[in-house]
């Protein structure tokens, strides 16, 4: 025993000795380190750190249910991973994760409290067919700001990009998700199901690998995906293979600031992948629209990501026809790992492994720039030896510049893959180098949105609309609260347009007015449970009736009606020439959701106090119309819900109407559609009278065109009526003949509904009016109708995803058992339950080999229906009786 120690002291000496004397080896390309002094023992070290920390985060587990919560991928019960001594952070990194619970890793992430802080998404899609493919991306930054990508091919009809690229930098629609310049994302399900959408100009042609002024072939261009998983979720804070984390960290020179670096580095970032099919369509101006199957990768990155910190990165992305995807990383980050390759390989079989080796080098990759049209690389996984061969499309390579200052330059490189010779593969070869020449494009320049102010509670009754309190819907309802924020757009663009003055009745006033009459209160909490208990639709409306009737009759509370009087005195509104338009605002109206458009009540040319107490009555009123309650009830809103008074000064416009910033139908967004009529705007609201129809085509710069004129029959005009309310008159022969409204005023109206929709950052329905050349804004609420889902959408809305063409799926049994179609409560529970019961036995049996949370193996569901999955049930030990058995017994329970 003593001699065996001897031995090995001695070769310990002879190890340390010979690295002792050892030369550091230079980096090559003056990049990239290479193995060096005590390799071997730094590898062995960082495998047994990385291990023991895997060790420790498994044991970490505490509750006797959370393997079972982590097995079926929902992750430990809720905890904060997310702050150490109070500070957040956006990794966890070398075995360590950074969230606890697949819903905090799935959300939209706080930015951290740092300049490069990132919340990054990325869906890339190919279809198996042809030359299809999509590339999008969004990655949220602070002060409102993203990186947004946008690259599109579709067969036959030619290759996009969004109209900003090669730059990247836009801003955020919301602050609360994905969104930016006319994309969108959502998380549906974590880690099943995403839906990406896009609405907006693209330009066709050759990708612009330079910056130039020429905005080229702008097509509209529209589609919806909804991405559903067919793998697990790859995490490279945990799933790393430890011997390719340790080759990469042990090939460096080590020092206590370099082991502080990579500490550092290894905390500031959470990065991980999951594959899926996506199902949808695309529209193109000119075009049918295409009905798209596609496979592809979705990427969530979030924390800290300075691209002027990283010198280049390789990165492969293929799935191939067998169903296996990969990943295979070689990257340089100065400060830390100079020389990484990393990845991994999702089997078929739904099992995930971690890249341990590869022959891949960046020095043997265009390190000098040039790309070449075919790459060789081979790698090991699993024990298995994976020879691929990458054939680039140089026709479909677009170049894209990431960071503000433009410090990365990314190579997206369509690419068709090989697998071992045989297998075809399709994805992306993506190439990154630091930029050194810095921005060629403009700086980029983001418009001031408004923000609805946050208030302290009101107990006020009224509020003028000049009143900054008037911007919160939860004071004032949405329609008040948005005509208060367009006053403030109105001196924000130096009048361009005016606002007529006026007053809001808060929500404060309604409640109010029912607290002091409580028979309102009593018919109202009556009204809440008929309607949330399901009677009949007969008694719902009697009830309804009654509620209106209720409060029509009951006389306004003293105290609102002295805040009206003195407000409306105060701005001169009482005059006996005046007239008054007023208009209900309840908090779920003219939002992006619900409209609740023609519910509720508007009272036009009123005149005098007496029939502006009453008209506020009869808004209160509307807010329980059986119309109103049914909507308010399918959208999932309370009954008793607040309602504001909007009271207004009228325009005795000499033309009115409505204005689209974007085509309403198509959601084309370099089209406005104007709607306008002679007199008040009411006939064209109302669909009174046929209005004249004026399109207006628009650049991104904001230049307007008129490309098409439709004279409306326009037989009658509203007017004011002399003892109040409004009148119809027919409209002189002359005068329908002609459009109601001057090509300059056109253009105008144009220009002003840019603004205004630059300044919402959306799509805006507004009302308007003119007299004498001056542009009155009466209105700027949300166009809701983009983004509905579509036929097909809602077909295919709960489909599985198969990861090959070549999985067989049969009704068998099952269509006996469970005839027809499968309801998404049905789907998200039972089927579930006997598709992990079913993976379990599997397991138990030695056919499974791994547990699959998030996506279907055994069963399958295509429009509604359920399937099973042949070609598994027959690859592992489960037969069709045991299924059948466990659906026909779940079936009894």
């Amino acid at each position: 025993m003593l001699g065996l120690a001897s031995i090995l002291v001695a070769l310990l000496c002879i190890y340390i000795v010979t690295n002792l004397l050892q030369a550091q080896p230079e980096p090559v390309n003056g990049s990239y380190s290479v193995p060096g002094r005590f390799y071997t023992l730094k590898k062995l070290l960082v495998i047994c750190v990385y291990r023991y920390r895997l060790f420790w985060q498994r044991k970490a587990i505490g509750t006797k249910n959370d393997p079972h919560r982590l097995k079926m991928g929902l992750g430990r019960r809720k905890e904060d991973l997310q702050s150490r001594s109070g500070e957040l952070i956006g990794g966890g990194g070398l075995g360590q994760s950074s969230r606890s619970s697949v819903e905090e890793m799935e959300c939209v992430q706080e930015l951290m409290d740092h300049s490069h802080a990132i919340d990054s998404v990325y869906f890339m899609g190919f279809t198996e067919v042809d030359k299809t493919y999509f590339v999008v991306r969004i990655c949220r930054k602070p002060n409102d700001l993203c990186e947004m990508w946008v690259l599109l091919r579709v067969d036959g009809v030619g290759c996009f990009e969004h109209p900003i690229h090669p730059d990247t930098i836009c801003s955020v629609d919301s602050k609360n998700s994905w969104s930016g310049s006319g994309l969108k994302m959502e998380c549906l399900e974590p880690h099943r199901r995403w839906r990406i959408m896009f609405s907006g100009l693209l330009r066709r042609g050759p990708y612009k690998n330079k910056w130039t002024e020429d905005e080229g072939e702008l097509l509209y261009v529209k589609f919806t995906f909804i991405w559903t998983a067919f793998s697990s979720v790859f995490d490279f804070d945990t799933d790393i293979h430890a011997s390719a984390i340790a080759q990469s960290i042990a090939q460096e020179t080590w020092s206590k600031a370099f082991l502080d670096k990579l500490k550092k580095y290894n905390q500031q970032q959470t990065h991980y992948e999951q594959w899926g099919q996506y199902v949808g369509e695309i529209e193109i101006e000119g075009y049918e629209r295409n009905e798209l199957l596609l496979r592809g990768v979705r990427d969530h990155s979030y924390g800290i990501r300075n691209w002027a910190h990283m010198h280049r990165y390789v990165l492969l992305l293929a799935h191939f026809e067998n169903g296996l995807s990969m990943n295979l990383i070689i990257l340089s980050i100065p400060a830390t790992t100079t020389n990484m390759t990393i990845g991994y390989v999702m089997f078929p079989n739904g099992k995930k492994v971690g890249i341990d080796w590869s022959d891949a080098s960046l020095t043997d990759i265009a390190d000098d720039g040039n790309i070449a049209d075919l790459y060789r690389i081979s790698f090991t996984a699993e024990g298995q030896l994976f020879h691929l061969q990458v054939s680039i499309d140089k026709d479909a390579s677009p170049v894209i510049y990431g960071g503000l200052n433009w410090e990365s330059r990314i190579h997206e490189c369509v690419t068709n893959y090989r697998l071992n010779l045989t297998v075809r593969g399709w994805g992306i070869m993506e190439l990154h180098y630091r930029n050194e020449s810095g921005r060629q494009a403009p700086d980029f320049i983001p418009f001031e949105k408004l923000q609805e102010p946050v208030v302290p509670a009101c107990s006020k009754l009224v509020l003028a609309l000049s009143d900054k309190t008037c911007q919160c819907t939860a004071v004032v309802g949405s329609k008040g609260a948005q005509l208060a924020q367009l006053l403030e757009v109105q001196n924000r663009l130096r009048n361009q347009f005016f606002v007529p003055i006026g007053l809001c009745v808060t929500i404060a006033a309604l409640e109010h007015q029912m607290k002091k009459n409580s028979c309102l209160q009593q018919t109202v909490t009556e009204l809440n449970y008929m309607a949330c208990n399901g009677n009949k639709d007969e008694n719902l409306r009697e009830l309804c009736e009654r509620c209106v009737e209720l409060f029509r009759t009951t006389k306004l509370s003293p105290e609102i009606e002295h805040a009206i009087h003195e407000q409306l005195t105060e701005l001169r509104l009482l005059g006996a020439e005046e007239r008054l338009a007023v208009r209900s605002s309840a908090t779920g109206e003219d939002t992006k959701d619900t409209t609740a458009a023609g519910q509720l009540n508007t009272e036009l040319g009123v005149k005098g106090f007496e029939q502006v107490c009453d008209a506020v009555l009869k808004c209160w009123a509307s807010l329980y119309s059986f119309q109103a309650v049914q909507y308010r009830h399918q959208k999932g809103q309370p009954v008793a819900l607040g309602m504001g008074v909007v009271i207004q000064q009228m325009v005795p416009a000499q033309a009115a109407g409505v204005l689209f910033t974007c085509d309403p139908i198509t959601g084309h967004s370099g089209r406005m559609i104007i709607n306008a009529n002679y007199g008040l705007g009411e006939s064209v609201v109302s669909g009174h009278s046929d209005p004249d129809t004026i399109t207006l085509s628009h650049n991104l710069k904001g230049k307007y065109q008129i490309i098409k004129k439709e004279i409306g029959v326009k037989k009658q005009q509203c007017s004011e009526n002399d003892e109040g309310g409004i009148k119809y008159e027919d409209t002189l022969i002359s005068d329908a003949a002609k459009c109601c409204i001057a090509d300059d005023v056109i253009l105008r109206l144009g220009q002003v509904a840019f603004q205004v929709g630059k300044v919402y950052g959306d799509a805006r329905d507004i009302e308007w009016a003119v007299i004498e050349s001056k542009i009155y804004l009466l209105q700027a609420r949300p166009i809701t109708t983009f983004f509905i889902e579509s036929e097909f959408e809602l077909m295919h809305e709960f489909d599985s995803a198969l990861p090959t063409d070549y999985d067989w799926m049969t009704t068998s049994n099952v269509g006996e058992m469970m005839p027809g179609a499968v309801t998404p409560l049905t789907s998200s529970i039972f089927v579930r339950a006997i598709e992990y019961a079913i993976q379990e036995s599997s397991m138990k049996a030695g056919g499974n080999p791994c547990f699959s949370p998030y996506n279907y193996k055994y069963l399958g569901i295509c429009c509604s229906h359920l399937f099973l999955n042949l070609m598994v049930c027959n690859g592992s030990l489960i037969s069709e009786v045991k299924i059948n058995f466990m659906i026909s017994y779940l079936n009894m329970i």
